[in-house]
C-alpha cells in the first residue's frame, strides 16, 4: 500500500490515528480473499504442481542469474537458503581508496563494505546493500567485506546489473 493524504489537520488527524490498524490489522473482506487465494496457490500454476512451487524456481533462477554475474566480476556469492538477497564476498576486489577516505553521516567511520557500496552506486550505477550494519558495534569488522544484493528484480535489470558490475571492475582494474 501507498499513498498520502492532503488536507485540513481535523481531517488528517483521525486518518494518522487509523492508520497503523490498517497496515497491520487486514480487513474481514482481505482475510476472506486472502484465505481463497491461499488455497489457489496450491493448485497447479504454469508448468509447476502449485503456485509456491512456480514462486519458488522463479527466485531460485533469478538468484543464478546475479550469482553467475556476481561471480564474472570476481564477486563470491553465498547460497542463501531464503529470503530475496544474496550476500556475497568482495574481498577480491580493490576498493578506490577515495572511497575509503570519505565520511558519510550513515558511515562517519567509513567501513570498506559502504565505501564499496558508494563506488558500486556511484561508478557503476548498481544499489547494494553493506553488511556491517547488520553487526554490533564491535564486530562490524566481520561485515567489512560483504555486501547484499537483492534479487527480487526482473531477469534484464539483475543482467544489467551484473553487466555493469563486470564493465566496473574490469575498466578499474578492481
Amino acid at each position: 500500500q501507498a499513498g498520502w493524504c492532503v488536507g485540513p489537520p481535523a481531517l488528517i488527524k483521525p486518518i494518522q490515528l487509523l492508520l497503523p490498524f490498517v497496515q497491520f490489522c487486514a480487513t474481514t473482506p482481505m482475510q476472506q480473499a486472502l484465505s481463497h487465494i491461499l488455497q489457489l496457490a496450491d493448485d497447479p500454476f504454469e508448468d509447476q504442481p502449485s503456485y509456491y512451487a512456480w514462486l519458488v524456481d522463479m527466485y531460485r533462477k533469478k538468484r543464478e542469474i546475479l550469482a553467475e554475474g556476481l561471480e564474472r566480476s570476481g564477486i563470491v556469492p553465498m547460497q542463501g537458503q531464503g529470503g530475496f538477497f544474496l550476500m556475497a564476498d568482495t574481498s577480491a576486489l580493490t576498493v578506490p581508496d577515495k572511497y575509503l577516505a570519505e565520511s558519510t553521516p550513515a558511515a562517519p567511520v567509513m567501513t570498506r563494505d559502504w565505501a564499496l557500496c558508494r563506488w558500486l552506486a556511484k561508478e557503476g550505477g548498481v544499489i547494494a546493500i553493506p553488511a556491517s550494519p547488520f553487526y554490533s558495534p564491535g564486530n562490524k569488522h566481520l561485515g567489512e567485506n560483504y555486501v547484499r544484493f537483492a534479487f527480487c528484480k526482473s531477469d534484464e535489470t539483475l543482467r544489467e546489473a551484473a553487466a555493469k558490475i563486470e564493465e566496473l571492475v574490469k575498466r578499474t582494474g578492481s
